[in-house]
């Protein structure tokens, strides 16, 4: 797939929440949602995703179109030794990236809009996703993609500190045997 060959795809009404199938419709779709995008975006996406993002012109040119427009992009998703590579790169493609675990599929969020998907498939665009531009359906996900955020990061900050806890430990020891 290249950029010139998938249009935006827009919702068929003014408000409404839809189901799409096939690539040209998914990533269609996605363009359009990436294009009204104007102050942030936030996504959460399994560990297949950062190659989609980067191998996947349509959604690394949306990334790079958000941000000249001077959107914020926010990125939660599994960084693992496998996906570390396209993780290094869609640092430069976002304004954030944190780990979250256990992420399936994913969802993106906007002042705007909404997205998600099931599927994720290493380095090939999607095939189905949900979308929607219903106010009500908005704000819920915004509400609960904080208070995720929020829970994850708590956790994960209590993960840092017990390893930091277990290194310092074990450097005592070692350092015990020294003397």
């Amino acid at each position: 797939m290249t950029s010139a060959s998938t249009a935006s795809y827009p919702p068929t009404k003014e408000r409404s929440s839809e189901i799409l199938y096939g690539v040209e419709k998914a990533v269609g779709r996605g363009v359009y949602f990436m294009s009204n995008v104007r102050e942030r975006m936030d996504i959460f996406f399994d560990k297949n995703a950062p190659s989609i993002v980067v191998d996947i012109a349509e959604y690394k040119n949306g990334y790079e179109d958000i941000r000249k427009r001077g959107g914020k992009i926010r990125a939660f998703t599994e960084i693992t030794e496998d996906n570390l590579n396209y993780c290094k790169q869609l640092i430069d493609l976002v304004d954030e990236l944190r780990h979250i675990d256990g992420v399936r599929g994913g969802v993106a969020v906007s002042e705007h809009e909404y997205m998600a998907t099931t599927v994720l498939q290493e380095g090939s665009p999607l095939t189905q996703v949900i979308y929607s531009n219903v106010r009500e359906v908005v704000e819920q996900s915004l509400e609960n993609s904080g208070a995720s955020r929020m829970n994850q990061q708590r956790s994960y900050l209590v993960y840092l500190d017990l390893e930091i806890y277990n290194m310092y430990r074990i450097i005592l020891v070692k350092i015990t045997r020294i003397w």
